[in-house]
């Protein structure tokens, strides 16, 4: 026995109850128990299962989020998410070219206010504006123009505006006059009291005894005007008697060409002709034929494209047109066409239109000594376009306010205006036909 069984037994012999002493010194001296197999195996398989449940989670993962370095420090807090303050881009499609559609009027009022009252002229100046002057038929009015004497009319900036004459100044009353617009934007009108003009907005006043009748401005911008006993030429502030080529020069008609020249009908008691100043020199051209009784050249119309003048030509107390071209006076229709026009106008394709007012309408028969009837002359009214070879007549069937046409105008953008007793009409070239209409 060793020494520790020999202790034990000295320790435990006197134990109330006996205890087997051999046997507890036995299993003390023998070594340790290892543990049973079955429970190693349990705790090796549970070890095994943990191993895989932790594989299977990894691996998807890690294929799903690949590993990234790891940070060294303190944990930093989530990034915060800032909207943007730029302006949102926006992509803008390629823009398409689409035929343009033009739209045709057909014949009616062309936006308000349409000026439906007696019309005796329009005229374009040099920034392009209209202007429109009642006549002396005119009636006062409180929805249009007022009364002939007191104002006239101005379009631009897309609106009327009413312009008042001077005072002691009124327009021509019982002929037909037209105005003159100069290349320094001045506009000019005759009438009772001299020739007014009108620039910057204001009026100035250049009078002469018993009025002027018609008033032209030439290529340096001087005033013409036909006032009392013969032509006046307005030099400075005051008129200036003017005799051409050894005489006097009477008549009631002056007018100027595009190039500024002046020409005025001259008709004596026996003899008719035509002067024209072209800013140098003075030129005379006969229109009467005495021994056919010609009273001659009436009144000064234009001067076409192509420099052929035109002239209202009396015949016998009957109104035709006469044509000046070359230097020579060829009447186009001694009684036929356009007969008793006032004014005339001509488009880019070098048509000349004429315009027949209604106090033209008047027939006359021409007989000889025994009676027998020579013409039957009857006036038409109306519109009338001449292109060099064919002529065509406008009336209200063709759209136009009145058959009483007092003057015709083109427009800077070549644009046909019509001034008639009952308003202003303008030209629709693709129909052929006219409409009331503001420019």
């Amino acid at each position: 026995m060793s020494d520790l069984g020999t202790k034990i037994r000295r320790h435990y012999e006197e134990t109330t109850p006996p205890i087997d002493i051999n046997a507890l010194v036995d299993r003390m001296e023998s070594p340790p128990a290892r543990p049973r197999p079955q429970v190693r195996r349990g705790l090796l398989i549970a070890f095994v299962a943990a191993v895989l449940v932790v594989i299977a989670v990894a691996i998807p993962s890690l294929l799903n989020n690949p590993s990234e370095t790891p940070v060294i420090g303190p944990s930093l807090p989530a990034p915060t998410t800032v909207p943007s303050t730029l302006a949102t881009t926006t992509t803008v499609p390629g823009t398409t070219t689409l035929p343009v559609t033009t739209t045709v009027p057909e014949p009616a009022a062309l936006g308000p206010p349409v000026i439906d009252t007696y019309v005796e002229d329009i005229t374009f100046d040099a920034s392009g504006d209209m202007w429109a002057i009642p006549g002396y038929r005119a009636p006062d009015r409180t929805d249009g123009f007022a009364s002939f004497d007191d104002e006239i009319y101005r379009f631009t900036a897309g609106t009327w505006a009413s312009v008042e004459l001077p005072n002691g100044f009124s327009l021509p009353e019982a002929i037909h006059w037209t105005a003159s617009a100069a290349s320094d934007g001045s506009l000019w009108l005759p009438g009772d009291g001299g020739l007014a003009r009108y620039a910057d907005d204001e009026w100035t006043l250049f009078s002469a005894d018993y009025g002027c009748g018609s008033v032209a401005v030439d290529a340096s911008g001087g005033a013409w005007g036909t006032c009392p006993d013969g032509l006046w030429r307005l030099d400075g502030d005051s008129f200036t008697p003017v005799s051409a080529l050894g005489q006097d020069l009477w008549g009631w008609s002056v007018g100027g060409g595009p190039d500024g020249t002046i020409y005025m009908p001259v008709n004596g008691r026996y003899t008719s002709e035509l002067f024209s100043f072209d800013g140098s020199e003075w030129t005379k051209t006969t229109c009467a034929d005495q021994a056919r009784s010609v009273f001659g050249c009436q009144q000064f119309l234009g001067v076409g494209p192509t420099g052929d003048v035109w002239l209202q030509l009396g015949y016998n107390g009957m109104d035709g047109l006469i044509r000046l071209a070359d230097g020579t006076l060829e009447p186009e229709h001694v009684i036929g066409q356009a007969d008793g026009a006032v004014d005339v106008a001509f488009t880019a394709d070098g048509a000349a239109w004429f315009g027949v007012p209604a106090d033209r309408d008047r027939d006359f028969i021409l007989a000889d000594d025994r009676g027998l009837i020579l013409a039957d002359y009857e006036a038409k009214l109306g519109l009338f376009r001449f292109d060099g070879a064919d002529w065509r007549h406008y009336t209200t069937a063709d759209g136009l306010a009145s058959d009483s046409v007092n003057a015709v105008e083109v427009a800077p953008d070549g644009t046909l205006w019509v001034a008639t007793d009952q308003g202003i009409d303008v030209y629709n070239e693709e129909l052929d036909n006219f409409a009331p209409a503001n420019p």
